[in-house]
């Protein structure tokens, strides 16, 4: 069992101060690697005393052991990508960023839950309506899968582009599918969107970095896909979850071609002008 999943069974008898510690494990992966327990300890704000019993009570001996076992499960991750060839372009200098993307997919990949993958595939496909929510660090990705969405079905909004508050509201309904798509730190309105769509019926959907975070608790179904942060440039990388979506377009345009030929056929956008 991965230490991830340790702190999932765990996570609702955890005391505030030790969720606290799960929270900057999510954000902080590099540090929670190589930071020794002082300076954990310091950038968390909470005493060394408490990090070593939220070691102990994920079944660790302490804080050295939990480390290691992050460690290794990250070497077995970045493992399971397959090895980049040496040529052609071994001198390109973009090559690494490529090969470090691609095993972050493939890692997100061999984690999936794909029956709750199918769930979202057939949901978004057979949807009276759906509303797509996503602020922030989420925002780009959001408007991907509205571009994507859009093009092999119909009645598809982006919260983010509704202009008027009560407009988002009105495509939130009992027959409506809200998909959610956030990363930690989670924005509130993001939360109190979902949390109305929870009340009024709506089927919810949550694209998220991990099911630790109280939106996870509030959608019924959910995947996860996570964003790269560089911590040299502060710079996110959301390959993984936009490649997630596109697989779930794919998917449903390839469970339903004749559905998304005929909506294409029938959906010609007059007021979109191209130059040759």
């Amino acid at each position: 069992m991965s230490t991830m999943d340790r702190i999932a069974a765990e996570y609702d008898g955890m005391t505030r101060s030790q969720q606290k510690i799960v929270h900057f494990m999510q954000l902080n992966e590099h540090d929670m690697l190589v930071d020794p327990l002082a300076v954990i300890s310091q950038k968390i704000g909470c005493s060394e005393a408490t990090i070593v019993r939220f070691a102990r009570q994920l079944g660790y001996s302490g804080y050295a052991q939990m480390q290691k076992a992050l460690y290794e499960e990250l070497i077995a991750r970045v493992n399971q990508a397959p090895a980049p060839a040496a040529a052609p372009g071994a001198g390109n200098p973009f090559l690494p960023l490529a090969n470090s993307a691609a095993q972050r997919i493939k890692a997100m990949y061999n984690e999936l839950d794909t029956a709750e993958f199918d769930v979202f595939c057939r949901t978004l496909m057979d949807a009276e309506s759906v509303l797509l929510i996503g602020y922030m660090d989420s925002f780009g990705v959001t408007a991907h899968a509205l571009h994507l969405f859009d093009d092999i079905r119909s009645n598809v909004n982006f919260a983010r582009l509704l202009f008027e508050t009560n407009e988002v509201y009105r495509h939130i309904h009992k027959n409506a599918t809200v998909l959610v798509i956030s990363f930690a730190p989670h924005y509130k309105p993001t939360h109190d969107l979902l949390e109305l769509a929870a009340q009024r019926g709506s089927t919810t959907l949550l694209i998220t970095d991990s099911r630790l975070n109280p939106l996870a608790r509030m959608a019924q179904h959910v995947v996860c896909a996570k964003p790269y942060f560089d911590a040299e440039t502060k710079c996110m990388d959301v390959s993984a979850p936009a490649h997630l979506i596109y697989a779930m377009v794919r998917r449903m345009a390839l469970d339903n071609p004749e559905r998304v030929e005929s909506y294409r056929k029938s959906s010609l956008k007059r007021f979109e002008e191209y130059i040759e």
